[in-house]
């Protein structure tokens, strides 16, 4: 994944389960081998996004206990700029952003983006549904992104 300016991506879900990932492309952490993007289900159902930059910088960020209700539908969205860093929003909601970069390890990637499943461990999969994946090279702003959540209602 190049990040020349920023990035988005936003879907809709709907979590059967806690534990699992939405989608990955690497960047599960600060040591990972990998760069990229990575949303997942935690045991104790937060969503968890991480986004790691090639030149190894590492940002991380969770939604509060309990959100996203499981079993019904939520519209998620993750950002990322050198400016404001990465943010999760949930509903068109800003939940949690991270602004301070931790370092990591330089990082390759290779090339494959996976949903539902992490990357490379091909075995933590996602009980979900994702519906209407949507990805722009660029940040999208707070107000963009709620008007991306009323539109899908």
């Amino acid at each position: 994944m190049n990040l020349p300016t920023g990035y988005t991506i936003s879907f809709w879900t709907i979590l059967y389960s806690q534990l699992g990932y939405l989608i990955s492309n690497g960047g599960h952490s600060a040591d990972n081998a990998y760069h990229g993007i990575s949303i997942r289900i935690t045991a104790i159902g937060r969503l968890w996004l991480t986004l790691k930059h090639p030149d190894g910088r590492f940002w991380s960020c969770g939604s509060p206990d309990g959100a996203p209700q499981m079993e019904h539908w939520v519209h998620v969205t993750a950002t990322w700029s050198e400016q404001d860093g990465a943010s999760l929003f949930l509903d068109g909601t800003k939940v949690c952003s991270d602004q301070n970069p931790v370092p990591g390890t330089i990082a390759g990637n290779d090339g494959e983006f996976h949903i539902g499943v992490k990357v490379p461990e091909m075995n933590k999969y996602c009980h979900c549904i994702i519906d209407d994946i949507r990805t722009w090279a660029q940040q999208l702003s707070d107000e963009e992104i709620f008007e991306l959540y009323e539109s899908g209602k």
